[in-house]
């Protein structure tokens, strides 16, 4: 018995070392990681796929390295996606695989097209992340193509640090796809594109990639912007405010005055009164500290501190509702107010969802910010104040 025992636990051990049947070695990929949509001619569809050249890819123990850039990109047009994914394919010699995409970048004459065939055809590869993040781009997309990447390797990896570090609004693939339920309405980040000579590059002109403002997408189609300023109004609503760096002028100057948010707490509940008139309010309660005083003002004063904390609060609220207005000019509910009113008044809002594009713009906003100054920093008054003051 213990010879039959031993035979069986061999046994088992040989069927677990056969190896994966269907494995498929990574030289047999084309491992996409980025990819571009563009408006192409005569209403076609331009797509353009970013691929690793992992061929060129040397470990760095090694201490070799090889010239030229480690990725590349392919594209295509034709009258929908799928058509134009199937003409790339057919010119490489690797088989696509879209388990690696870290971003999709839409190219803004496109958007304002609208998404929908896009969208179909990605939520239909069940290999696809969800996790992908999506910008819009102010021109082409593949304008995007031509950033020299002078602290990461590719592309993809510096528009993934934009969101990580909380730069911009962090959109998703899958809030796309959640957003049809509410009408299509998503808010994405845009970026900044130029050119100026870069040091890393011998100080030939290269091209740049920055954060900027947002697209506004209704019904998965963009109708409208923000400008860098309200795009940060918007990273109030989604929550995301570390970091996030305030100026104003000061009452005693004119002179800016800068804090930088270590903390808030942002609390968000809508409202129906008798009359029936839609409210949604924001609160917040955010902790600063000084970042930079450049006015002949006395900070060691509580009066002063008191009343700087009441202008930041007042920027902020004015910020708030330039943003929230512009989306209700456009019609388009970015931050899911329709959400909250349907998890707080379920009943009322089977009335509403069939409206909601117009009642959306009725909503009033009810912003109440409150700014603490933490601390001054490392020096209470500036060296230009005059102590005897």
């Amino acid at each position: 018995m213990n010879k039959l025992y031993r035979g069986i636990i061999v046994f088992t051990y040989l069927i677990l070392l056969s190896g994966c049947w269907s494995m498929t070695e990574i030289n047999d990929n084309a491992m996409v990681t980025i990819i571009f949509l563009d408006k192409g001619d005569d209403g076609q569809i331009e797509l353009t796929l970013g691929f690793p050249l992992t061929n060129r890819m040397v470990p760095g123990e090694m201490g070799a390295s090889i010239e030229g850039r480690f990725y590349t990109t392919v594209t295509k047009q034709e009258e929908n996606i799928a058509a134009a994914y199937r003409l790339i394919q057919s010119d490489l010699p690797r088989k696509i695989t879209w388990g690696q995409t870290k971003n999709v970048i839409i190219g803004k004459e496109f958007g304002e097209i609208g998404l929908h065939d896009c969208i179909d055809f990605l939520a239909r590869q069940p290999s696809f992340p969800l996790g992908a993040k999506v910008f819009v781009a102010p021109g082409k997309a593949t304008d995007i193509t031509k950033l020299t990447p002078a602290f990461e390797r590719f592309p993809s990896e510096v528009l993934d640090e934009f969101m990580d570090q909380d730069l911009t609004i962090s959109i998703t693939f899958l809030d796309f796809l959640k957003a049809y339920e509410y009408g299509g309405n998503v808010i994405v980040p845009m970026l900044t594109i130029g050119e100026e000579p870069m040091v890393s590059e011998d100080w030939k002109v290269s091209t740049w990639v920055g954060t900027g403002g947002a697209a506004l997408f209704h019904d998965w189609k963009i109708v409208g912007t923000l400008n860098q300023s309200e795009m940060r109004g918007a990273l109030w609503f989604h929550k995301v405010a570390r970091e996030a760096v305030i100026t104003i002028d000061s009452p005693t100057d004119g002179k800016p005055i800068s804090i930088i948010v270590l903390d808030s707490k942002i609390q968000k509940r809508p409202s129906i009164d008798e009359t029936g008139q839609l409210s949604f309010e924001i609160t917040i309660e955010a902790v600063d500290d000084l970042l930079s005083v450049g006015s002949k003002i006395d900070i060691n004063d509580p009066e002063i501190i008191d009343e700087l904390e009441m202008l930041f609060a007042e920027a902020i609220k004015k910020r708030l509702e330039r943003t929230f207005t512009i989306t209700q000019e456009v019609g388009a509910d970015v931050f899911l107010v329709g959400q909250y009113f349907e998890w707080h008044h379920p009943k009322e809002w089977e009335k509403l969802r069939s409206d909601w594009d117009n009642k959306y713009k009725e909503v009033t906003l009810d912003a109440h910010v409150t700014m603490k100054i933490k601390r001054h920093g490392a020096i209470s008054n500036p060296p230009w104040v005059d102590e005897d003051e």
